[in-house]
């Protein structure tokens, strides 16, 4: 029996602003600021600062065609429940199906969610490759909780308190 991982595919994803020409003037910015750009200084502190401004950003994901004769029969099976159809795909870690996703209204979107489950590429060693995005992310979590906004931050500073190796948490407290 083939494994979970021979029948996933690579899924491309991009974060894109959606306001572009508040990300034009971030990164405008960022070039008067830093000697070198680009450079995960300076994109970082154009992500900050445009952020900090309203931006936001969405994800652009690539389409990926999938051969649904591809999707192993004995890998996943769609069940009827009160709340519609669920996917149940096999985990091998528990040695039984669980369930995937949101129940579905109708059986053709649960197997439609088969197929998305299956594109995606299952790689635990991928998740922590983004340590600057993830410091971040609990950076803007502590600084929720303390009642501060972006604008009281320097992004400057923040950068130079992530790379001394400060927790977020830390961080918030020393820049507020």
């Amino acid at each position: 029996m083939k494994s979970f991982g021979e029948f996933s595919h690579d899924l491309q994803e991009k974060n894109v602003p959606d306001n572009p020409a508040l990300w034009k003037k971030a990164i405008a910015k960022a070039k008067e600021k830093f000697d070198v750009y680009p450079s995960a200084y300076a994109n970082a502190w154009a992500s900050k600062w445009y952020k900090g401004e309203g931006g936001t950003w969405s994800v652009q994901k690539e389409e990926v065609e999938i051969d649904e004769k591809s999707l192993h029969p004995d890998l996943h099976k769609i069940v009827k429940t009160k709340d519609g159809y669920q996917l149940m795909m096999y985990s091998p870690s528990d040695g039984k199906f669980v369930a995937r996703g949101k129940p579905q209204p109708t059986e053709r979107k649960a197997e439609k969610a088969a197929l998305v489950f299956a594109s995606v590429k299952v790689d635990e060693e991928d998740e922590d490759k983004k340590p600057l995005m993830t410091w971040f992310a609990q950076f803007e979590k502590e600084l929720k909780k303390s009642g501060g906004k972006y604008k009281d931050v320097d992004p400057t500073d923040m950068l130079k308190l992530y790379y001394k190796g400060i927790k977020p948490k830390a961080a918030v407290k020393e820049l507020l």
